[in-house]
This record gives structure tokens, C-alpha cells and sequence, in this order.
């Protein structure tokens, strides 16, 4: 390494935290001088998205390193209720939120005699294919598991460009997998997750089909990534609200499929056959860049024969879930996930579909 590139380093540090701050200034002043770009824009989450804006936009390399190793702190409303341990599963390192007051019953279930009753959420985070993991996706995955009661396990699994297609499916398979032949039942068992994360999922679900293998009882899918095969014309239209990056998208599809052709149907599921798919929970932000094509998704999955509760959330922008803290209607739409994960859950056990009977 030459004495430079310390040197260099710093300064490209330095610049981007001034810019980051400049749009963090530029957005306070927006936000008071004409109020808010939507009523559901909180001032935090305004000055958020503005920073990531500038991120993905003028320094697209840093921002990938900055979020493949930050870790987000757990939420208060948490404490106390989820823990939060690392293990590993498949040969891969996982983050696993356990409900506290679930495990609490579980264990008197279990002096009772009593079956447990686990239930699982194998959740898959977002990032492109090329960036983040489980410790970024902490706040989102922790309130998932209080909302839910369902412990919800995190694999850190393989990243693009170092490792393109099909590495990340075969991770995710690989934990499916280990899951079951740990003794959890495929009724109990939930997979989901954010942008990338939630075409992963899909692709897993389509993947377990084509091996015959049990399917999970539901799936949910926060902004999900259906169709990396779109160019950049055909993600303009909201390419002024999002922070998301129009190059920076395509890029890291590229990445991601390498060989593969992007409109593979385990790339990009919304190619798929999607006949005989698990119930799924879809949340869409009215303004980001997956809009269209998370739209014309749930409508193939319904088409198909699929249960979809599609929810498009107004004003809201990619992945806003991942920002419960920062505006109510991510902490909205999480209560909404656990809703929809208990009702799934509680529907598989055949002593409550008797009694519904």
C-alpha cells in the first residue's frame, strides 16, 4: 500500500460525511421551509432518506461498505422481549431473535407435556445481493419476532460479486433445509424478507417446489426485488423520489446473476411459474422504485391461484419497513406483518381449524 491511499481514504471519508451532511441540512430546511413531502414523512425520516439519497447517488462503493458492516442498534420497544444470539446454521453464521414470552410458554408447554408449538420465521435481508446482513437488519427482524411471537433466524448468507448466483439460493436452501431436519414443521415455519431478501424468498419457495419438498406456511415480502431483468427506462418513473439509485440497481442485478440471464426465473421470480405458491403478505411504498413491478406480481400470484394481501403504503419509499423508528407507518405495517404471520400460523394447527369448524 503506498503512503497515498491512507491519505486518500480519509479525504473520500471526509467528503462523503460532508455531502451526507449537506443533505441532511438541505432536507431540514426543505422540511420546515414547505413542510413535509408527504403527511406520513416524519422530519427523521425525511433527513434519512435524503442522506441515503446522496449515499447511493454520489458515493455508491462507500455506502456498500458502510452498510455491509454497520450494525443497527436493537429497538427500545424490544428490550426486554426479544433476545437476541447468534449461532450458525448450515455452516453459516446466523442472528436468532427469540421471543422471550414465546419461549416462556413454550417451556411450560413442555413440562406440561404438551407439544411446543415452535414457529419459525426465516427471514432473509435485503441489499441488493451486494451488501448488508443480519446486524444491519436488526431493529426491522427483532420487532418482527415481539410482533409475530415466532423466533425469527437470520443467516448471513453469501454476498455478490464475490459470490453470484445461485450462492445466495443455495445458502437459503441450505438453512431451509437444516430447519427441517431440526424438527421444525413446515406449517409452522414462515420465510420473508426485504428487497432482495424477498425475491430470495420466492426463489427459494419456487426452488423447494421444484425438489418437492415441503413448502413454508406463508411467506412475506417487504418491497421485494421480482425482476432484476429491468433496465433503466423501465425504473425512471420513480426514480425522483427513491433513494434508491437507478445505475446502482442495475449494477448490483448484474452482479448478482453474473452468468445467469437476469430474467431466470430464480432471479427474477415475477418470470416464474407462480402456481401453487403459500398464502404471502406484500408491502409496497406508493413511491419506490419496485412499485410497478411489485403491482404486477401480486397480480400474477392472485392470477395463479396465490392468497396476496398486497398493501401499497402511501408516500412511503423502498424498504420502509427497514425504518420503523424513523416513521409510524413502518411500525404500522410490522404490527401488520405479526398479524398476518399469527393468523397463518394459528390457522395450521388442526385443533384450531376443528374448533373453526
Amino acid at each position: 500500500m503506498s503512503a497515498r491511499e491512507p491519505s486518500k481514504k480519509l479525504l473520500s471519508h471526509a467528503v462523503f460525511y460532508a455531502e451526507a451532511a449537506q443533505a441532511a441540512t438541505r432536507a431540514l430546511l426543505r422540511h420546515l421551509r414547505e413542510g413535509r413531502p408527504h403527511p406520513e414523512w416524519t422530519l427523521g425520516y425525511d433527513v434519512a432518506m435524503s442522506v441515503l439519497r446522496s449515499a447511493a447517488y454520489g458515493h455508491p462503493a462507500f455506502s456498500l461498505a458502510m452498510a455491509r458492516s454497520s450494525a443497527a442498534p436493537l429497538p427500545l420497544a424490544t428490550r426486554g422481549k426479544v433476545q437476541l444470539s447468534a449461532s450458525t446454521l448450515a455452516g453459516l453464521p446466523v442472528e436468532i431473535h427469540t421471543p422471550l414470552r414465546s419461549a416462556w410458554e413454550r417451556a411450560l408447554r413442555r413440562r406440561a407435556g404438551k407439544p411446543a408449538q415452535e414457529s419459525t420465521f426465516l427471514y432473509l435481508h435485503g441489499g441488493g445481493y451486494v451488501t448488508c446482513s443480519p446486524r444491519s437488519h436488526r431493529d426491522v427482524i427483532a420487532r418482527i419476532a415481539m410482533e409475530s411471537g415466532a423466533r425469527c433466524v437470520v443467516p448471513d448468507y453469501r454476498l455478490a460479486p464475490a459470490h453470484p448466483f445461485p450462492a445466495a439460493l443455495d445458502d437459503a436452501l441450505a438453512c431451509y433445509r437444516q430447519l427441517l431436519e431440526q424438527g421444525v414443521d413446515p406449517e409452522r415455519l414462515v420465510v420473508g424478507g426485504d428487497s432482495a431478501g424477498g425475491g430470495l424468498t420466492l426463489a427459494l419457495t419456487l426452488r423447494l417446489r421444484e425438489l418437492r419438498l415441503p413448502l413454508p406456511r406463508a411467506l412475506v415480502l417487504l418491497s421485494p426485488w421480482v425482476d432484476l431483468s429491468l433496465g433503466r427506462d423501465a425504473l425512471l418513473p420513480y426514480a425522483d423520489h427513491d433513494y434508491l439509485a437507478v445505475d446502482a440497481t442495475v449494477t448490483n442485478a448484474l452482479s448478482y446473476a453474473g452468468e445467469a440471464a437476469l430474467s431466470h426465473p430464480l432471479i427474477s421470480p415475477l418470470h416464474a411459474d407462480l402456481r401453487g405458491l403459500p398464502p404471502m403478505l406484500i408491502q409496497t411504498g406508493e413511491w419506490e422504485l419496485l412499485r410497478e413491478q411489485n403491482i404486477a406480481f401480486a397480480r400474477a400470484a392472485q392470477a395463479a391461484g396465490a392468497s396476496v394481501e398486497h398493501t401499497l403504503h402511501p408516500g412511503m419509499l423502498h424498504a420502509f419497513t427497514c425504518f420503523p423508528g424513523l416513521t409510524e407507518q413502518g411500525a404500522r405495517a410490522l404490527a401488520d406483518v405479526g398479524r398476518f404471520v399469527r393468523a397463518q400460523l394459528e390457522a395450521s394447527r388442526p385443533e384450531l381449524r376443528a374448533k373453526a369448524s
